[in-house]
Formats: C-alpha cells, structure tokens, sequence
C-alpha cells in the first residue's frame, strides 16, 4: 500500500511538472518580451514551484483515490450480468478476475494515459457491501449508478 501511494505520488508529480512546463512553454511562445518570463525559471523560482508541485502532488493521492460501500439486496452473483453492463457502459473492460476481486480499467488508451494508469477500478465482493477502490470520481459515478440497479 505504501509503495502504491509513493508510485501514485511520483506520476502526479510528474505529470504536474510537465503541465506546468508546457504552460510555461505556451506563454514563452506566444508572449512580445519573453524576458520578463525567464525569472520563473531562475534557479530559485524553479526550486520553489518544484517545492510547492511536491507539496501538492504528496497529499494528491490522499484525496484523488478512495474505496466506496454499495450495499446489495441479495447476492452479488445476481447482480453481476447488471454491474458488468454499467461497466461496459461506461466503456471499462474487465481485464483481471480473481476470486472476490474484479479489475476494471478504461477502455480507451488515451484516457489511461492522461491518468498515467492509475485507473484501475478494483471491485471487491467478497462481502456484502460491495467495495469500490479507485479515483474518487470514477468510483463515485460508478456506484450511483450500481445503487440505481440494485434499488430496483
């Protein structure tokens, strides 16, 4: 578990610095007196957004991933067929079954690249509540709609 939060704390990281570094490269381009830009990127500057990036992207994960109860009325095999169909639905494709575990990931390459693929949708049944683990909006939106179908 450490070592997942350290992996997911590096990827924000890295993918903070490379938005802000084509920011920056945007505003240097597209700016009259480039310059006045250039202090940002003085030896000091560029230590302090690396502070203040790694001072966010270290309580990210904290906040960005979480794990979600869905309470079932019976049992999960008979609501499998319908929780597999919201999944696909939300283009997620199955991708890992082990026993009391599903895996879930998106279907589209460039999605989990954005994500930097940390988008694994981990559904544990082996109890009832059912339980989500994932990015927090994902797993969120996912068991709305899981709670939806199994009201009725």
């Amino acid at each position: 578990m450490v070592k997942q939060y350290i992996r997911r704390i590096l990827k924000t990281l890295l993918q903070f610095i490379i938005i802000i570094g084509l920011m920056l490269l945007i505003i240097y381009l597209t700016s009259r007196d480039s310059r006045d830009y250039g202090k940002l990127l003085t030896s000091k500057g560029a230590i302090n957004m690396l502070y203040f990036l790694g001072f966010i992207a270290l309580f990210y994960p904290m906040f960005a991933y979480t794990k979600k109860k869905v309470y079932l009325n019976h049992e999960f095999e008979k609501d499998r067929k319908s929780i597999e169909d919201i999944f696909a639905g939300a283009k997620y494709q199955l991708v890992k079954e082990e026993p009391g575990k599903l895996y879930f990931r998106p279907k589209s390459k460039l999605y989990r690249a954005m994500r930097l693929y940390e988008d694994t949708i981990v559904l544990d049944y082996t109890d009832n509540p059912i339980v989500f683990e994932g990015m927090r909006k994902d797993v969120y939106r996912l068991a709305r709609y899981i709670e939806r179908v199994v009201e009725r």
